[in-house]
């Protein structure tokens, strides 16, 4: 006799970046609403942590843990490929990175824009046939990519986006922050239909290790972080995105505080994202 499918598959969101900070918040808000649990990050101790820690709040919690380092465009692809196609309900592009010089991955690209826009494009694009098996299960399949509002007025240029000329820790991250914005909302137009959403979040600024290691931003981010939300607090709008009714086919959209708002104008202008999506599709080509 063969069994019957389970009314209501469980249901799995990947979730990057989940050893720390934000990511380690986001994962337990999905383990809430009952999703299982693929945490992927560079830190297998960190991991471990993240899913010990859930594990103690929600024993039923099915929980993997992967190590991969998406910087590495090779690696994303691969971590992609070893899914093999297993449906996944939410992606939650999460890792990032602030440096304090600029340097280059393995690959030859420039470590920010790698890490935080590269990675997420790769990985989204790599594991399109895992969100459409997503979709024919459930309906639907979210993706989630966390922004900052560092990018809410700084520019962009197409034809520099490794900032050759003019490297700043602040500028590289920002800049990497639009271009991942960009790069989310093209993506979101070319699944328009397929019941696949791709929208980007301001999680608020979050006192996390990522700005309060004083190799990176000194004793002036000491100051500010004393005014900052706690990595609890920022994960609730990125969780927000990926759980909510009401965004159920809503997608190209950026969110702060559960509210939809108004992008950098860059970000809306046609031909100027046109440019910076073919640069960085020139960057990821195999």
């Amino acid at each position: 006799m063969t069994a019957e499918p389970a009314a209501h598959p469980s249901r799995l969101a990947l979730i990057t970046g989940a050893g720390s900070g934000i990511g380690r918040f986001i994962a337990r808000g999905l383990a809430q609403a009952n999703f299982d649990l693929l945490l992927a990050g560079r830190s297998t101790t960190k991991l471990s942590a993240t899913r010990d820690w859930i594990a103690g709040e929600f024993p039923g919690a099915r929980i993997e843990t992967r190590s991969v380092d998406l910087a590495e465009l090779a690696q994303a692809r691969a971590f992609a490929e070893s899914l093999a196609g297993r449906p996944i309900d939410v992606l939650m592009h999460n890792a990032g990175t602030f440096t304090a010089r600029r340097s280059l991955t393995a690959e030859g690209i420039e470590t920010v824009l790698a890490t935080n826009t590269l990675a997420p494009m790769v990985l989204t694009e790599a594991l399109l046939p895992s969100l459409r098996a997503a979709v024919a299960r459930r309906g639907e399949a979210r993706v989630v990519v966390t922004g900052s509002s560092t990018s809410d007025h700084v520019g962009i240029d197409p034809d520099d986006l490794e900032l050759e000329r003019g490297w700043g820790m602040s500028r590289a991250y920002a800049r990497s922050k639009l271009a991942v914005m960009i790069a989310a909302f093209h993506q979101a137009r070319a699944l328009a239909g397929t019941g696949i959403t791709v929208n980007v979040v301001h999680p608020g600024f979050v006192a996390t290790d990522l700005v309060r290691d004083p190799g990176h931003a000194g004793w002036g981010w000491r100051v500010v972080t004393r005014f900052a939300l706690s990595p609890e607090e920022g994960a609730d709008t990125p969780v927000w995105a990926a759980t909510a009714p009401e965004m159920r086919g809503v997608s190209g959209c950026y969110l702060k505080r559960r509210t939809i708002v108004r992008p950098n104008r860059r970000a809306e202008d046609a031909a100027l994202a046109g440019r910076v999506w073919s640069a960085l599709a020139a960057r990821v080509r195999d």
